[in-house]
């Protein structure tokens, strides 16, 4: 198995471990590092619709915080990725 396969796999599967844990802060970091390793890695958006999923606030409290963790997942998806376009 190629060594960066095996690294994808394994933060995706500590990514999903800490996401289903309800520990986001731990997750961010990976999928923000693994954003910036990989040229196409969609697993943090994925990550953050799920942690909603489980753990999301009511609908009656406003949008954004029902789905926040998947709004700061796209925001960071779009920054780092036009970063690494203007960096490389």
């Amino acid at each position: 198995m190629n060594r960066s396969i095996a690294f994808r796999i394994s933060a995706d599967i500590l990514l999903a471990i800490f996401t289903i844990f309800g520990l986001w802060y731990f997750a961010l970091p990976i999928g923000i590092a693994c954003l910036w390793i990989f040229p196409r890695y969609a697993e943090l958006m994925i990550a953050g619709f799920a942690y909603d999923a489980l753990f999301g606030m009511g609908s009656g409290l406003g949008i954004f915080s029902a789905y926040a963790c998947t709004a700061i997942s796209l925001a960071l998806t779009a920054l780092i990725i036009s970063a690494k376009a203007m960096m490389r």
